[in-house]
């Protein structure tokens, strides 16, 4: 009987003492801050109180955790000529109280995909299949009081597979 519980003890003590290892690698590494915005009309059209060059481009570069929010990621070719028919304009209006609205040129045959993500890198909306040039995204709800900003992901995937990514912050009022 002492063997048994000696062996039960020994047992639980391994268990407890092993060391989780299917933590994703992007858990350790840094959210990104959002910082800085381009600032916009109602009417879509740059105030230009503030400008952000890093947001609304076809050529960001991302970390880990970014890539990771979607699936494919990996599956795509990003070491492609930038597609001159592909453009993403500044959101607008930004800073947004309720709706932000995103508009973009492409053809029928480049795939679109799109996350909003909260400062705590939580994803609010997600969609793959875009088949307009314009999304509205309600704004309004969830967020908390602390929040003052959002980030928009985007992806542009042509026939031949090549990737063209960025990301667009949106000030909250």
């Amino acid at each position: 009987m002492k063997s048994i519980l000696t062996i039960l003890l020994f047992s639980i003590l391994i268990v407890t003492s092993c060391k989780k290892e299917d933590i994703k690698e992007s858990t350790n590494e840094n959210i990104p801050t959002f910082t800085g915005y381009t600032s916009t009309a109602e009417d879509g059209f740059p105030t230009n109180l503030h400008k952000d060059t890093s947001d609304w481009t076809l050529n960001d570069k991302w970390s880990t955790i970014e890539k990771e929010l979607f699936e494919d990621y990996d599956s795509y070719n990003e070491s492609c000529i930038l597609d001159s028919n592909i453009k993403i304009y500044p959101g607008y209006p930004n800073a947004a109280s309720d709706v932000f609205y995103i508009s973009l040129v492409k053809d029928s045959t480049i795939k679109f995909k799109i996350r909003l993500v909260n400062q705590k890198f939580e994803t609010l909306a997600s969609l793959d299949s875009l088949s307009h040039n314009s999304i509205a995204f309600d704004v309004s709800e969830p967020r908390s009081n602390s929040e003052s900003m959002l980030r928009v992901y985007y992806m542009f995937i042509t026939e031949s597979n090549c990737l063209q990514k960025g990301h667009g912050d949106i000030k909250l009022n």
